[in-house]
């Protein structure tokens, strides 16, 4: 096995993996501070607070870093996923003048369009462990950075704390739902959670007949089906917040 943070590529177990993802993500929470608020979010008023919010903020990380990470077992699969969430990303920041990041989002989704055009099934590059995991790093570098900004009533598109984290977890939601299903899944059959096996989403698929491309486009159709599930969500929201201002 190999993992890569910075693009080094080391062999290594999973425990110095996690291990390393842990330092270099608690660096950034550090610089940053842009963890995640439990009483912002949550209500929450416990002892230890900021130690808990910094652990939670750096698990959590960790998490949606490997999400990417593990989906990245088709060709194009990884990228796909990545570009739709990238999609939201420069709308978003575009709509909060926040030029800094609508840059990178635009800069990356960019790269990410000419590197399909190579990846896509059969594929003449891939991502490898370091490209999945600095999309995964990057993404949630973006989705922390969203989630640390407090809308203001006066923004074009007004996203309440509460939406943000369904938006949020709408992003991340097949990558996501598809790790925690395997974890609990190799738990309940006393494997190691950290153990490769052909239980993805994408194997499954595999396995009932569909070609590479049509798992691809059946999982990123579906990513995008759950990211439009939190924005007609938020959209119901939003509404009933305009009329109570009327």
């Amino acid at each position: 096995r190999y993992i890569s943070v910075t693009g080094v590529q080391t062999c290594a177990l999973p425990i110095l993996k996690f291990t390393y993802q842990f330092i270099f993500i608690s660096i950034y929470f550090i610089i940053t501070k842009e963890v995640i608020d439990f009483n912002r979010f949550f209500s929450l008023q416990i002892p230890y607070k900021t130690t808990l919010e910094f652990l939670f903020s750096v698990a959590l990380m960790t998490l949606l870093v490997n999400s990417i990470n593990l989906i990245d077992g088709l060709d194009g699969l990884s990228a796909s996923i990545s570009l739709t969430i990238l999609s939201f990303f420069v709308f978003y920041f575009g709509s909060t003048n926040d030029i800094y990041y609508e840059i990178l989002s635009i800069t990356l989704a960019g790269a990410l369009v000419g590197f399909l055009l190579k990846n896509k099934p059969p594929a003449k590059i891939f991502l490898g462990n370091g490209g999945s995991e600095f999309l995964g790093i990057f993404l949630s570098i973006l989705t922390f950075h969203f989630l640390k900004y407090q809308a203001k009533v006066t923004d074009p598109i007004y996203i309440s704390d509460n939406d943000s984290l369904k938006i949020a977890f709408g992003l991340f939601s097949v990558p996501l739902l598809d790790a925690l299903r395997l974890m609990i899944f190799r738990i309940y059959n006393k494997k190691s959670p950290f153990r490769g096996d052909k239980n993805h989403i994408h194997h499954l698929l595999t396995d009932l007949g569909f070609n590479a491309n049509q798992v691809v486009l059946f999982i990123t159709s579906l990513q995008i089906l759950f990211i439009t599930m939190s924005f007609i969500h938020f959209s119901i929201n939003l509404f009933i917040f305009n009329i109570t201002l009327i």
